[in-house]
């Protein structure tokens, strides 16, 4: 849990404070969200769940660590598939030991068929954040709400990517990374801070 608190300590320190927040349908950014509110002691604030901000779903990849994947696949093409844009890795299969879990998960049931991903880009992540993003929370912040976002590594950074309007995916965002963006209509990308 300390690598958790960090976040919570910063905002905190900077005098953060939040009127909505938004997180991912997985369990450790709900986790994550509930410490740093915890911590600021805005235990009170809406807090909204959405399985479009999850985590890229990594597909047949999935429930492997990186040296497994590598002695499988090789080191260039693990990299590949975890840093570009658009080449996705293997579908997840029946055969994968995951595959019950993740289809069959509560969490995921409203999730229409043919949007629930069997395996993910960075390109294919931002396709189903951004749509969340501009129908769901750009709202609250053209009504001046300060917005917390508690999600993951690959779905924050389509996101950033989204909101620079970059053409290269060549944002990593460390845990613990916070964006501040002013209450501006089209939050262009000079006007976002991080911290």
């Amino acid at each position: 849990m300390i690598v958790m608190k960090s976040p919570a300590e910063a905002l905190k320190r900077a005098n953060f404070a939040f009127d909505v927040a938004f997180t991912s349908a997985l369990t450790r950014a709900n986790q994550t969200l509930e410490l740093i509110l915890s911590e600021m002691n805005c235990t009170k604030i809406p807090v909204h769940q959405a399985w479009r901000l999850n985590e890229r779903h990594y597909g047949g990849l999935t429930g492997f660590n990186k040296r497994q994947m590598a002695e499988v696949y090789g080191e260039e093409q693990v990299q590949i598939w975890r840093r570009s844009f658009d080449v996705p890795p293997p579908r997840i299969t029946c055969l994968n030991p995951y595959y019950n879990a993740i289809k069959t998960n509560s969490k995921f049931r409203k999730i229409p068929t043919n949007d629930f991903p069997d395996a993910e880009t960075l390109k294919s992540t931002m396709t189903r954040v951004i749509p969340y993003w501009e129908d769901s929370i750009v709202p609250e912040i053209r009504q001046g709400k300060r917005v917390l976002i508690v999600a993951h590594g690959t779905s924050l950074r389509g996101l950033v990517k989204h909101i620079e309007s970059q053409h290269r995916a060549s944002h990593r965002r460390d845990s613990g990374c916070s964006i501040h963006s002013p209450h501006d209509e089209q939050i262009p990308h000079d006007k976002v801070h991080y911290s």
